[in-house]
């Protein structure tokens, strides 16, 4: 299975998702090919990293509540997403918010900040690592 990820911004948050995609390619249960996308995302301020399965886009909302720096970046990126992980769910606000996207999107559930040495997000991230 291929993997493409790209990274829309160096937010800690990312880590774990990154990082957990990375365990699995150095397992060899996928191929990653990681794109980074930090320098010219117009989300660079969020905490947002696409990834594309299998021709399934799917994006992950990292971002603590629904306050968003650029508003008018993301609403693009929920658009084109077939599936979305939020870290912070409500299905009422999903719903108040995103109209309807609400129905792509899916509680994350926990995130922990970790990273695989070769992250590029070391760096951006603390010097705590596994």
């Amino acid at each position: 299975m291929k993997v493409t990820v790209r990274l829309l911004s160096g937010a800690d948050h990312l880590s774990q998702i990154l990082t957990g995609f990375q365990m699995l390619s150095r397992e060899n249960k996928l191929t990653l090919d990681i794109l980074d996308c930090r320098k010219d995302s117009p989300v660079y301020q969020e905490a947002f990293l696409e990834a594309q399965v299998n021709g399934i886009r799917i994006l992950f909302d990292l971002m603590d509540g629904y306050w968003y720096n650029r508003p008018e970046t993301v609403f693009p990126l929920y658009h084109s997403a077939d599936i979305i992980f939020k870290r912070s769910f409500s299905s009422v606000k999903n719903s108040e918010v995103f109209g309807a996207f609400s129905e792509k999107i899916h509680p994350l559930g926990f995130n922990y900040h970790v990273f695989c040495p070769g992250s590029p997000l070391i760096g951006t991230t603390s010097k705590i690592g596994f």
